[in-house]
């Protein structure tokens, strides 16, 4: 999903119990799109939202530090980070491309079926 840069309004607090934001990650980094939406948003935009943080990625493993500027940055505008979650994606980074590439066929059904399981026992947890 790409969000448009310039929609900088979230419903009220009482209307929005969960939000995920995420993307692929390209060059280490979300997709620029979220990058500049969160930029614009107004300084108290999260204040009495909860957020969770989701990528793919070619190295999955690394996602700690894909997510930490994301969180951070939703941490500043008044989000509550409750949750992150990551999983495989094609990766096609430097030389990969050469070779066709890394985790073809990613995300697929199980990591989809992951994916699931995680918002639905993020939602379960909170009060």
């Amino acid at each position: 999903m790409v969000v448009d840069p310039e929609y900088t309004m979230l419903p009220s607090a009482g209307t929005l119990g969960l939000i995920g934001i995420g993307s692929g990650i390209y060059w280490g980094r979300f997709h620029r799109s979220i990058r500049i939406w969160l930029k614009n948003l107004p300084a108290d935009a999260g204040v009495g939202h909860r957020a969770f943080v989701y990528s793919t990625s070619g190295l999955p493993f690394l996602s700690p530090m894909y997510h930490l500027p994301l969180r951070r940055a939703l941490e500043k505008k008044g989000f509550e980070v409750v949750g992150e979650f990551s999983c495989r994606g094609y990766d096609t980074f430097g030389v990969l491309r050469l070779f066709g590439g890394l985790n073809r066929k990613h995300p697929d059904e199980d990591d989809l079926l992951r994916a699931e399981r995680f918002t639905h026992q993020l939602v379960e947890s909170l009060p």
